[in-house]
């Protein structure tokens, strides 16, 4: 419906741009530039005037209507954030505190599962730290096995 009053309304649109473009004002309009005086009056007859004003006339009115008959049919078709839907039903208080108690169980496990990785992660570099401290060093590096023959 919108698809055909849209067509209709710039058919109309065109059609008015053109009757008053025809129309003769001070500067004869378009159809004075166009047509020498009297051939105006020749190719559109002598009321040509009267007929413009009055096309004009009808082609304004059914500007008006389409625009009017489109503005509704958008403002129906479209929905207000505010208006609820017929399928939506109201949020009660106890939708509420069950999906705040939901997602503050999900934050607490999550809390909790980031505390034990990080609590394993700390164990596991505890258990690095004292293996390199329990496993004797080997034979000192060659610098200071040098110094050490030096001073004797």
């Amino acid at each position: 419906m919108i698809l055909l009053i849209t067509i209709i309304h710039v058919f109309v649109c065109l059609m008015l741009i053109g009757i008053i473009l025809l129309q003769p004002g001070r500067g004869m309009g378009l159809s004075g530039a166009t047509f020498a005086d009297s051939a105006t009056q020749s190719v559109f007859g002598t009321k040509t005037a009267d007929v413009l004003t009055k096309a004009t006339t009808v082609a304004a009115v059914l500007f008006m209507v389409t625009c009017i008959g489109l503005s509704a049919l958008t403002a129906h078709k479209s929905r207000s954030l505010y208006s609820r839907g017929n399928d939506q039903s109201p949020i009660t208080m106890n939708q509420i505190q069950k999906a705040v108690k939901e997602a503050e169980q999900k934050v607490a496990k999550e809390k909790t599962a980031a505390g034990n990785s990080a609590a394993q992660a700390v164990d596991a570099i505890k258990a690095d730290v004292t293996a390199a401290v329990a496993t004797p060093m080997s034979a000192p590096a060659a610098p200071v096995a040098e110094t050490q023959k030096a001073a004797a």
